[in-house]
């Protein structure tokens, strides 16, 4: 825990000083720091030693990419873009395999805050980013999802230049890796919308809605779960879902409030700006159905991820800032804290994230 404390501080304090004109590179150094953080890791989060298993189990086998009707044989519940992946790093390991996704992965982050942040907000974005344990330590062990998520994001950039064939080739490409991924197919749409004049008397209504939407969808979700588990594959996916209905979704209120409020204000931005903020406005659907579903928690990721860029375009970019708005960026940190202690001290993620590992305390695998 302390160490990745350690190095969240001194990640965010370089981009800070750069962020204050004191270091020309401090966003460069932050990930540079933060990649080497994820590439030597061993054995750290729950998934770890899972995906290790099937490295080996893949490899062991001797499939070839002429074996594609064998993938599922050896490799279970795994999609066909992650066993090839595994396949192509074989003459230099698993441990290989995790450098280079760390290397990837931490580098569309890096590019996606280079182009939507700005200097003066880059030290919010990667303090968003590292402190929100959802991206950075359960990013670092749902290994293939993460790579899925991080191949959605780099595909924004697709939805606000509206060129449909590398946005799907990325989706497609991202549902190999994790198949969750398609879901994000219909929202290519929203590179057409026109430009949205809103204000914050919109609020009440957007939260009204989510309101209804938190009442009803759980109850249509749990009356149709064959038919939505059909699309991913129920027997893969069925132990992620709850079959009983949760109602009343309030778990996530204070986040739903956060991405709301930047709906409202999205009259700031400009074209581009606004497509980010509407991406992370979608994240309150689902939140709607976290009660009941587990998945969609890991759905949601796709939309939440925005959050890196948006969320330091309100409430820091923003000169012209009113005191609501400063309450709302320090319960913003609090909330970040907070979660971040609570994961350490969780019986489910503690035990597997408290202890940092790195390569160098094993042979290479």
């Amino acid at each position: 825990m302390y160490i990745v404390l350690t190095i969240i501080s001194l990640a965010t304090l370089l981009s800070f000083l750069q962020s204050k004109g004191h270091l020309k590179h401090g966003l460069d150094i932050s990930f540079i720091l933060i990649t080497i953080f994820w590439a030597i890791r061993y054995d750290w989060g729950n998934d770890y030693d899972s995906y290790l298993t099937l490295y080996n189990n893949i490899n062991e086998s001797n499939l070839t990419y002429r074996d594609w009707d064998d993938f599922y044989l050896v490799s279970g519940r795994f999609e066909k873009g992650w066993v090839v992946l595994n396949i192509l790093f074989r003459p230099i390991g698993f441990f290989g395999l995790v450098i280079f996704l760390s290397i990837l992965e931490n580098f569309i982050i890096y590019r996606f805050i280079k182009k939507y942040v700005s200097i003066d907000a880059y030290w919010f974005a990667v303090f968003i980013y590292t402190a929100s344990t959802s991206y950075f330590c359960v990013g670092a062990s749902m290994m293939r999802e993460w790579l899925a998520i991080s191949l959605v994001l780099l595909s924004y950039d697709y939805i606000i230049k509206k060129n449909p064939i590398l946005y799907f080739s990325l989706i497609m490409l991202a549902s190999t890796m994790h198949v969750s991924a398609i879901i994000m197919i219909p929202f290519y749409f929203i590179g057409y919308l026109k430009e949205i004049q809103l204000n914050k008397k919109y609020l009440i209504l957007f939260i009204l809605v989510y309101i209804i939407f938190s009442i009803i969808v759980p109850v249509l979700f749990t009356q149709n779960i064959d038919y939505i588990l059909s699309f991913f594959s129920s027997a893969i996916y069925s132990n992620y879902i709850d079959n009983t209905d949760k109602g009343f979704a309030m778990g996530n209120t204070f986040m739903v409030f956060i991405d709301l409020y930047c709906l409202v204000n999205i009259n700031r931005f400009n074209k581009q700006g606004q497509k980010l903020v509407i991406m992370c406005a979608l994240s309150c659907l689902t939140y709607t159905l976290t009660g009941v579903a587990h998945l969609i928690d890991r759905v949601g990721l796709y939309f939440q991820v925005s959050q890196i860029a948006v969320f330091p375009m309100v409430f820091i970019s923003n000169k012209n800032r009113n005191e609501f708005e400063k309450l709302l960026l320090l319960l913003l940190f609090v909330f970040f804290v907070q979660g971040f202690v609570r994961f350490f001290y969780s019986p489910i993620w503690g035990p597997h994230f408290l202890e940092y590992h790195t390569i160098f305390s094993t042979t290479w695998k």
